[in-house]
């Protein structure tokens, strides 16, 4: 097992909610013995809607829960386009800046700022992803 950073996070912020583990797992929908096994680094890379659900109920930023949790960039950034699709999906043109919130703006920049660092073969791949 590694650093267990993702762990020590999950942890740090469950309590500094004074929540108990199966609080979080009542408000969540993961069971106790899965918040506990990643709490001790057993469980190092759940499941994304694992880590969707826990960083939803902590209020924890869910782009650091990934990284923490070892998703690569590349995978990172397919969570953050579908969650910018799904909140501007009403707009004819999900890409018009002018409804974007600012943290999105901020968003939308540092993900342009890392896929412009990209090789091309990566920048292919993430063509046909968002295809």
């Amino acid at each position: 097992m590694g650093d267990n950073i993702l762990g020590k996070t999950i942890q740090k912020d469950r309590k500094s909610k004074g929540m108990r583990q199966e609080e979080l797992a009542t408000l969540s929908g993961v069971s106790t013995a899965q918040i506990c096994r990643i709490e001790k680094g057993i469980t190092e890379k759940p499941r994304l809607e694992t880590i969707k659900v826990i960083a939803s109920v902590l209020q924890i930023d869910l782009r650091e829960i990934m990284r923490e949790a070892g998703y690569t960039d590349l995978e990172i950034f397919q969570v953050c386009e579908e969650q910018y699709k799904n909140r501007i999906s009403d707009h004819e043109n999900w890409l018009d800046i002018r409804y974007l919130s600012d943290e999105d703006k901020v968003l939308m920049q540092e993900m342009y700022q890392k896929i412009s660092k990209l090789s091309p073969d990566d920048k292919a791949i993430i063509e046909i992803v968002l295809r």
